[in-house]
């Protein structure tokens, strides 16, 4: 009744159509779950698949589609809904779920099958949440935002998996108490009889594929590796080739002409990554003349002073290159090697 009820406005004669089933719930009544009841159920079933208020998601529209999402030791239960773009409490709902835990799930702690339903729920529909502007998720526990914002102190590696999978979406997560939470009703509904079973496939395989791209961007180097195909692949004063050198051959059994090379500025990197790319240029230039840019303010060249002064200039078989030695919180001294016609990190 409670995954129902939240549509019960678009509903017509809701209270005489579920009054059957309504009367069940009355003290001191025998529970009889009979022709009345059973004819009641399928009524309203009947009534929500044609309701006004289920709709398609519009994804060119700005306003908010809310995920819900409640889970017991029984089954996770969540719908999706869009609110109206005119007034956000009007909600058109898309589609209701529930997904039954097997016995092993089921022993999970509270905090471990609040964040396990989340990820089930988010998998289940993720090709619906594709291209989502404003995608907002209710949970009825405070401590998902903790636990999602804190994955360094999950207590096991599974947990851990699941975090990375739920942050591969973007969403605002907003707590709703569970007295007002519609899947509440959802996630204590029991396996029934013509329950389609899970995929056999390993579903968390799909954490693993998610950033599968990286294999693309950045290939693996099989081919022969010399001198100069290292001084090509790593400069940056030039662009930056992500070269494939000739398949190893002995030599003199013909070469192969080099396929075209692609631009370092084909890499994704973020704004922030090449201004520091610049600042190590002009580091290395500072290292070398001591002669302030022109650029700079005082301020400015203050605080670039003591941030060139982490580096020193050493000479290397491939050309001039600025190194750094610092120690991290774990008292290990580590050895960062910053190339700048030759960039690598060691």
């Amino acid at each position: 009744m409670v995954p129902i009820g939240v549509v019960r406005i678009f509903i017509r004669n809701f209270a005489q159509r579920a009054h059957p089933l309504v009367y069940l719930t009355r003290k001191d009544i025998p529970f009889e779950f009979g022709p009345r009841q059973i004819q009641a159920q399928e009524d309203l079933k009947q009534a929500l698949l044609e309701s006004p208020a289920l709709r398609a998601i519009d994804y060119t529209s700005d306003s908010p589609v809310i995920l819900a999402v409640d889970t017991s030791y029984i089954a996770v239960g969540f719908h999706l809904c869009q609110c109206d773009l005119e007034n956000p409490r009007i909600r058109y709902y898309n589609r209701f779920s529930s997904i039954t835990l097997n016995d092993r799930e089921s022993r999970f702690s509270q905090p471990k099958l609040e964040i396990y339903g989340l990820f089930r729920a988010l998998r289940a529909l993720r090709l619906y949440l594709i291209g989502v502007r404003n995608l907002v998720i209710e949970v009825d526990a405070r401590y998902i935002k903790g636990m999602l914002q804190n994955p360094d102190i999950a207590p096991s590696a599974s947990i851990n998996r699941w975090i990375v999978a739920i942050l591969t979406f973007h969403f605002t997560l907003v707590h709703v108490p569970g007295t007002n939470h519609g899947p509440d009703g959802l996630s204590r509904r029991p396996r029934q009889p013509d329950d389609e079973d899970e995929p056999e496939d390993d579903f968390e395989d799909w954490i693993d594929r998610i950033h599968g791209f990286a294999h693309l961007v950045n290939p693996h180097p099989t081919q022969k590796v010399t001198r100069d195909s290292l001084a090509s692949i790593y400069t940056i004063d030039e662009p930056h080739p992500h070269s494939q050198h000739s398949s190893q051959v002995p030599e003199g059994e013909g070469e192969s002409q080099d396929p075209p090379v692609d631009s370092y500025d084909i890499v994704p990197r973020s704004i922030q990554a090449i201004a520091l790319d610049q600042r190590l240029l002009l580091v290395r230039d500072w290292h070398r003349t001591l002669e302030r840019p022109a650029q700079f303010t005082d301020a400015d060249y203050e605080t670039f002073v003591k941030f060139a002064v982490q580096f020193f200039v050493t000479l290397t078989d491939f050309g001039s290159a600025i190194r750094t030695e610092h120690t991290n919180s774990s008292s290990h001294p580590t050895d960062v090697s910053i190339f700048c016609e030759h960039v690598t990190m060691k």
